[in-house]
């Protein structure tokens, strides 16, 4: 089984490469978040306010999460990215029984450097999720609160190539130890309660999960 139900309270879904059987040029997409970083670094998004105050994050790519959609580059590798959320999505909904037919798709890239991690933070969607590109060794720590005020915190392994899908919680990764970029792929699915919220949404697109 790819979900698993921790604390018997959050179901995480994880996908790995060999389970999932696509494979991803993992190189290419780094170079590609890499290049593309000072342009998604000039964007103005509406109504971006980073999760954390913490002064040096304000310079990370993450910061502008809901002003860009990387699924919408013309890349084919990005295309492989797609399938694999795609697949994560399904699993989790089919588990969870999510039941809503259409929903929307917002993806960016985060790029972490050494020294340096995803503070923790939580998006308020259905479901969230991301593609480790080059994120080992490192983990991904879900907490959250049961209804007794009871702390929770759950780290998951991160594996190239892995997806992991949850429900809307805060999370946040371990600390970037290694000289090169820590790369990974966040999505979050989108509902039309959502939509009509007036709060900014990031670009995205419809999926269809029947």
């Amino acid at each position: 089984m790819t979900v698993k139900v921790y604390e018997n309270m959050l179901p995480v879904c994880t996908i790995a490469s060999e389970e999932h059987g696509i494979e991803l040029d993992f190189e290419k997409i780094v170079k590609l978040v890499e290049k593309i970083e000072p342009e998604v670094m000039s964007l103005s998004p509406k109504g971006n306010a980073h999760f954390n105050a913490e002064p040096e994050t304000v310079n990370e790519m993450i910061t502008k999460w809901n002003g860009w959609n990387i699924l919408l580059i013309n890349e084919p590798e990005l295309f492989k990215v797609y399938e694999i959320i795609l697949k994560g999505i399904k699993e989790f909904a089919e588990f969870t029984g999510f039941k809503e037919p259409v929903t929307y798709l917002g993806a960016w890239a985060t790029l972490t450097r050494k020294g340096r991690q995803v503070f923790p933070h939580m998006h308020n969607f259905h479901m969230i999720g991301h593609i480790a590109i080059n994120a080992e060794p490192s983990t991904t720590s879900y907490s959250w609160k049961d209804k007794d005020n009871k702390e929770y915190c759950v780290p998951v392994e991160n594996r190239n190539g892995q997806v992991q899908v949850t429900k809307t919680v805060n999370h946040h990764s371990s600390v970037w130890e290694k000289d090169e970029s820590r790369v990974t792929i966040g999505f979050d699915v989108i509902g039309m309660e959502h939509i009509k919220d007036p709060r900014p949404l990031p670009p995205c697109f419809p999926i269809l999960l029947e």
